[in-house]
């Protein structure tokens, strides 16, 4: 496994973990209300719950979207999501990538690897950002985390609130 594969796998899994709720993302590529959106509108609907699909797996989704795509559809590859996507021994084996040691555990400076690998610097802040984050999660006594339980914390159900759509559109001057 390279790096440049692990940064490429680790953005996309990241990402995923910040999905927003399909009939929310749907409101934003269907402004008019008409039902329908282009084609390229309901690819980047999709990329923006949370998916990413391969470019074959793309052509077979919009196959059975519609033409134009409709919002029923939409909410229904939305919900069943592309079955393409990473695995969890997809992210255990892009996290075990990262243990130096092969010790099963990350220590800060795997984890300093782990954001250069996705480009980003290594800067003094962002080392000091890496260590707050650590600071956040379970350790060992070594101040180790686990693959385990980091595998844990990328994994758990990110909590979705709705908006509320009156209060937004009465903060922007819209009428409803």
């Amino acid at each position: 496994i390279n790096a440049e594969y692990m940064g490429h796998f680790l953005s996309v899994y990241f990402f995923s973990l910040f999905a927003m709720e399909p009939n929310l993302v749907w409101s934003l590529y269907d402004a008019s209300g008409a039902g329908s959106c282009p084609k390229a509108d309901f690819v980047t609907a999709l990329r923006a719950t949370g998916q990413h699909p391969t470019h074959n797996n793309l052509e077979t989704i919009l196959a059975g979207a519609g033409d134009p795509p409709t919002k029923e559809k939409f909410l229904e590859q939305a919900g069943k999501g592309t079955g393409f996507g990473p695995s969890a021994d997809d992210l255990k084996n892009a996290l075990a990538a990262f243990d130096s040691m092969d010790t099963g555990f990350l220590r800060i400076m795997d984890m300093e690897q782990m954001v250069t690998s996705l480009g980003e610097p290594l800067t003094p802040e962002l080392s000091e950002k890496v260590k707050a984050f650590m600071k956040e999660l379970p350790k060992d006594d070594e101040g180790r985390i686990s693959l385990g339980d980091f595998q844990a914390v990328l994994t758990q159900e990110v909590p979705q609130k709705k908006p509320d759509i009156e209060a937004l559109a009465k903060e922007m001057g819209l009428e409803l």
